[in-house]
């Protein structure tokens, strides 16, 4: 397989995801607790690009009761391609 139809078949295979991880966000198709749900989305928005709205997700689950936290996301593997985002600093900076 060549670098462009890798390329291509990677995009589909994402937007196939995020299809799904929209639709367990809204909670039409039930798998798992919303809080579970809401992080495996955020890592499906990481892997698609969409690393802002992946930081706002976060944000926002540091807000409810949950059993995510910023040390936990400091450690966390799949928080490691938002590394680098600039929200995720903020987010860990303003958490100290």
């Amino acid at each position: 397989m060549n670098e462009t139809a890798a390329a291509v078949n990677l995009r589909t295979t994402a937007a196939v995801w995020s299809v799904r991880a929209q639709r367990i966000a809204s909670g039409s198709e039930l798998v798992a607790p919303r809080r579970c749900r809401q992080v495996d989305l955020a890592y499906v928005e990481t892997l698609v690009g969409e690393s802002d709205a992946a930081v706002k997700r976060l944000a926002y689950l540091l807000t409810i009761p949950s059993d995510i936290s910023v040390p936990l996301l400091r450690v966390a593997a799949h928080v490691g391609l938002l590394r680098g985002n600039p929200g995720l600093q903020r987010l860990f900076a303003t958490a100290r």
